[in-house]
């Protein structure tokens, strides 16, 4: 029994590629890498990859410097949002941190998330959070909810996408609300809005 060779990849996709190791090789040039050289293949003779030659030490300290100025913004947002975490006494939120292009909220405890969303002027709960080791998954809705209007509120349409562990993964046992992350502008937005509760 003989095997099929792969069929080889039709006029379109060849030139879908080009094109985009063409604009690849353009903006490496108008940001000064022109010496990073990007190439296509075609794995299994079908499906497009790209391969970067290797390039030198200097051209290395000149990418890693070209990264550093475009991500400037979202280090500035991070920090800006941990002054105001600070200033607002949420001591239970981990450091933001820039994670593909976005700032990285992490995971908080239930009673840090309902002080948070209080915070951020969402209505308060209408009944004391129960304790932890009993909480529930159903119960989490509400708390949900009022963490994203009070986002949404405060980062003017800013979207945090929740979610509720009823055990932690990392093995303490106790629930854990998961905020995600915030894009630069939203972030930004956030920590004006904590700042200026934590001044009135």
């Amino acid at each position: 029994m003989t095997t099929e060779a792969p069929s080889p990849p039709d006029a379109t996709v060849r030139r879908e590629a080009a094109d985009t190791v063409a604009a690849l090789n353009r903006q490496l040039s108008a940001a000064g890498l022109g010496l990073i050289s990007i190439d296509v293949a075609f794995l299994r003779n079908t499906t497009p990859y790209f391969k970067i030659a290797p390039f030198d030490d200097r051209t290395a300290a000149n990418l890693s410097a070209v990264l550093k100025e475009f991500l400037r913004p979202a280090h500035m947002a991070a920090a800006h949002l941990q002054e105001a975490l600070t200033a607002c006494g949420l001591s239970g939120f981990s450091t933001p941190t820039v994670r593909a292009g976005s700032i990285a909220l992490d995971s908080v405890s239930v009673p840090t998330a309902d002080q948070f969303a209080t915070l951020l002027g969402a209505p308060p709960a209408e009944d004391d959070l129960p304790a932890e080791d009993v909480l529930e998954l159903s119960e989490s809705g509400p708390l949900i909810e009022r963490l994203i209007k009070g986002v949404s509120n405060a980062t003017q349409g800013g979207v945090l996408r929740v979610t509720f562990h009823p055990d932690c993964s990392r093995g303490c046992g106790d629930p854990l609300v998961d905020l995600g992350s915030l894009d630069v502008l939203a972030t930004q937005h956030l920590a004006e809005a904590l700042l200026q509760g934590a001044h009135q």
